[in-house]
């Protein structure tokens, strides 16, 4: 099951020393959405969803994932998949 990893979202916005407002204003996403994320009370459903249909075709989830970067950004490359 993917799920996010909240532990991680919540060290290191406290490495960074950033307030959940802060953070949120920053990564342009609402507060509310943030708290969710670091408290694990976030819905996955997309994630669930998108395992089904990796899992399915028999494919990695990260092969139907991509980024287009905003304006302005760079994008920033996905891990490295080991060859199958």
């Amino acid at each position: 099951m993917i799920c996010l990893n909240a532990d991680l979202i919540r060290q290191l916005r406290r490495e960074q020393d950033l307030s959940l407002e802060k953070l949120a204003e920053q990564v342009g996403i609402d507060k509310r959405t943030l708290a969710a994320w670091e408290s694990g009370a976030a819905e996955d459903a997309w994630a669930l969803k998108l395992e089904r249909l990796a899992r399915f075709y028999g494919r990695s989830l990260l092969d139907f994932l991509h980024e287009i970067p905003e304006k302005g950004l760079s994008p920033m490359p996905l891990p490295a998949q080991a060859s199958a």
